[in-house]
């Protein structure tokens, strides 16, 4: 496929496209209760609708916000979810394990640390229009930032790189004893020996001159200032365009992109992606104008009532990136990359696409999947406009029906004419003769009014899943399980994407810093960052519900646990899921992984043990400690004969060992009595709480 074919095809989407932006207008317009006549007090008047009001002047004018109370109540559930969903790499074998954990060590530090802020709020834009129109997609890019600082260099910065490279120091040795005697042609052979070591340096030769004479030079280093992944929230067919009939995007022959940035970041992004200059002439010069602007009224104008028009399209410039499958200088078959606009012919850059997992940088999220079109994903302003249009009468009804009790039409004598009454507290009212004015009664209140938006709240409640007075919980809990299931199935696709770029582009010593694992660093080339990770996020919509979340925390505990006749529960596991359950923020503080537990376990008894010898006692503690592994370090200890030779001879070190080994004994037995209250009887070998066997207590000397 060509670009010229791209181009087309994606010009004819554009036009297509304009009958579905519209209608994401009237989404917007649906969800914020927005239309002509609009005032501020929620009242009804002629002056601002410019035609006759019904049923009179001031009547009633309420926005229930009820399309955008549904969409938020399932934003929460799913941000909610992807906050405290369990994520790990599943390793392809056993023999992968520490690998995958490490993997699930740095992919959770970069999202949670390195794209915290941009991830949470792009996340939630994506949440918001996936719901609100029915479809969004998530890009997926490698970010980098570039700065530079002076960097001073001086003799004996030089003298000591002249230790490393030995011609360095005999041209420095040369140049310094034969300063002011220098010929033409040494300098230009110290130019060219500088300019290899110091290739920063633009001016070598004012470089050498300050060198010469103040024993130090200075020079502007560039350095990159920031390398991550980074990702962007996109609307489908305004921000993003593909064909129409799509439902999975890598699939795709083509993608395109639409960018929306300020003249500034044109002239930054010019420098670091390499346009052509009259490509980002072309840009700048077109600012402020947009290829959707003649189709959707909404890019360029946002007029609500008798608001003021806001150019959203200001000082902006669309820039677009084309994404195909194409073919490569050598006619090889290969994602390109063009940036471009439909402004100009002038081509900005094209070049094979930079991402070795070889896919788009793309993932298309969609709220409902009823055919294979992603236009036809309904959002829920689509669907509930009727409902939020019936709860909005019966509401303005019932309040006119209050402004008609608070103050009723008022019965008058025919034969008073014109005459005025002012009414109001202590007002004083001259009539002719006793009860010639009363208050006309106002109609019975219907109280079918409360059963209609009763009803119709109820059946909305019904379909999306919100707990509510006639709902199925069952069928609530079906309808979130589903929900938070499809959600954390596109996250782990964008989480899958960012982890093979990390995998192509971040620091080998930034990624064992975070993993801890110099083995862990991964291979960079295409193959393995296409069939490294399968990456697994899960959550139970049931977790939601804290008081269900305690009881289960509490079967587990007394019902699993306390049976595990096999020992086939990991408690190391258990205790960081529970902690995870409750508070995901603070199980990631406090719960370090099993093997640095296990290790620190085992030194802090070693420095237990040393101290005995020395003659200071051990701190001893009721719990919090694994007692059993603490006994097998004590007696694979007792296995050296020097150190055991020594106890024998110091009864006041005999006397702590055997104080050491009881306390420890005392919190075996005291779990084991723990475990027969549940149980009944006395748990066998099998049920060890680690299944390792108590130590004996140290031979008598």
């Amino acid at each position: 496929m060509t670009f010229a074919e791209v181009k087309e095809q994606f010009l004819v989407s554009v036009s297509e496209a304009s009958g579905y932006q519209s209608w994401m207008t009237e989404l917007d317009d649906a969800r914020y209760c927005r239309w002509n006549g609009q005032t501020n007090d929620g009242r009804k008047y002629s002056k601002y609708t410019g035609s006759e009001v019904f049923p009179w002047e001031g009547a009633s004018d309420m926005r229930p916000f009820f399309i955008d109370d549904i969409v938020n109540d399932d934003v929460d559930v799913m941000r909610m979810a992807d906050k405290n969903c369990h994520m790990q790499t599943v390793p392809v074998n056993s023999t992968f394990q520490q690998m995958a954990t490490s993997q699930t060590a740095v992919l959770d530090y970069v999202v949670r640390a390195m794209m915290a802020q941009e991830l949470e709020q792009e996340k939630e834009l994506l949440a918001q229009w996936r719901q609100h129109y029915g479809s969004s997609v998530m890009a997926v890019d490698w970010y980098m930032d570039f700065d530079s600082e002076v960097v001073t260099v001086t003799l004996q910065d030089l003298q000591a790189l002249a230790q490393q490279i030995p011609e360095l120091g005999d041209l420095l040795a040369y140049m310094l004893s034969n300063r002011g005697q220098l010929t033409q042609t040494d300098i230009q052979q110290g130019i060219a020996f500088f300019r290899q070591i110091f290739p920063q340096v633009t001016n070598p030769m004012q470089a050498l001159s300050q060198l010469m004479q103040t024993g130090q030079f200075q020079y502007d280093s560039p350095y990159i200032k920031e390398s991550r992944p980074c990702v962007t929230a996109l609307r489908s067919f305004q921000d993003v365009f593909f064909l129409r009939g799509a439902y999975n995007l890598q699939l795709l022959p083509w993608i395109v992109r639409r960018d929306v940035i300020p003249k500034a970041t044109v002239e930054d992004r010019a420098q670091y992606e390499k346009w052509d200059p009259k490509f980002t002439k072309q840009i700048l010069n077109s600012a402020g104008s947009s290829v959707l602007g003649l189709r959707n009224t909404d890019n360029l104008f946002r007029y609500s009532g008798n608001r003021i028009y806001v150019d959203q399209m200001r000082e902006m410039c669309e820039v677009f990136y084309g994404f195909y499958r194409g073919q490569d200088s050598n006619n090889k078959r290969r994602i390109q990359v063009t940036i471009f606009s439909p402004v100009t012919d002038v081509i900005g850059r094209q070049l094979p696409n930079p991402y070795n997992h070889g896919k788009f940088p793309f993932v298309l999220c969609m709220r409902e999947r009823r055919s294979r079109s992603a236009v036809e994903s309904r959002g829920i302003a689509d669907i509930e406009m009727t409902h939020q249009s019936e709860i909005k009468n019966q509401r303005d009804s019932r309040n006119d029906r209050t402004s008609l009790g608070t103050l009723p039409p008022l019965q008058v004598p025919l034969g008073r004419g014109k005459q005025q009454y002012r009414l109001g507290p202590r007002a004083q009212l001259q009539v002719m003769r006793p009860g010639e004015l009363a208050w006309l009664a106002p109609p019975p209140l219907d109280q079918t009014t409360f059963e209609v938006e009763n009803t119709t709240i109820r059946s909305a409640y019904n379909y999306f899943g919100k707990n509510g007075e006639g709902v199925d919980p069952n069928k609530v809990l079906r309808k979130q399980q589903r929900l938070i299931d499809a959600w954390l199935a596109e996250l782990r696709e964008v989480y899958g994407l960012i982890y093979e770029l990390c995998e192509q582009y971040m620091d080998p010593n930034d990624w064992m810093a975070i993993s801890g694992d110099p083995q862990s660093v991964p291979q960079q080339d295409r193959k393995s960052i296409q069939h490294n990770t399968s990456l697994v996020l899960e959550y139970d919509a049931k977790d939601l519900n804290t008081e269900y979340l305690t009881e289960k925390l509490n079967l587990i505990q007394t019902m699993l646990v306390a049976t595990d006749a096999a020992g086939v529960i990991d408690r190391a596991a258990l205790t960081e899921y529970g902690a995870r359950s409750l508070d995901p923020a603070l199980a990631r503080s406090i719960v370090r992984p099993q093997g640095q537990v296990t290790q620190q376990e085992i030194e802090d008894e070693q420095d237990a043990l040393s101290n005995i010898v020395s003659g200071i006692d051990p701190p001893v503690y009721s719990s919090g400690q694994n007692a059993q592994l603490r006994l097998q370090v004590i007696q694979s200890t007792m296995q050296n004969q020097d150190y055991m030779n020594f106890i024998r001879a110091n009864p006041l070190a005999q006397q702590r060992l055997e104080n050491r080994v009881k306390n420890l004994q005392f919190q075996i037995q005291q779990q084991q009595n723990a475990i027969t209250g549940k149980i009944g009887v006395p748990p066998g070998p099998t049920q060890q709480l680690t299944g390792a066997v108590p130590a004996p207590p140290p031979e008598q000397g």
